[in-house]
């Protein structure tokens, strides 16, 4: 996690920087794998989940894909997606959102 206070005005900002290209990505309680994909992407998360939501946007911030999540591990199938980046936001039990980067192959 990186925070940044802007010096004019005060306001803060948090990031997270994440690593692509990897096997596996893990992040607050998510597990993500394989990044890069060619077609099924597992979301593995730490807790139940009674009331949760995957997106998928393209770096445009474009909605290209909402799920409901019934199992754990969730899965994605992104093999009739072009190749490239994407975002993934985990809405879990209508309260924690985590965003992620995938790379589909």
């Amino acid at each position: 996690m990186e925070t940044k206070t802007c010096t004019v005005c005060g306001a803060t900002e948090t990031r997270e920087l994440l690593t692509v290209g990897i096997v596996e990505i893990e992040s607050a309680g998510v597990k993500i794998y394989p990044n890069p994909t060619n077609s099924i992407l597992n979301i593995e998360l730490e807790n139940a989940v009674t009331n949760g939501t995957l997106m998928l946007f393209d770096m445009s911030g474009k909605a290209i894909l909402l799920q409901v999540i019934y199992g754990n591990p969730a899965q994605i199938n992104m093999s009739q997606l072009p190749a490239g980046n994407y975002i993934l936001r985990i809405i879990e039990n209508g309260t924690k959102s985590t965003r992620l980067q995938v790379v589909k192959q």
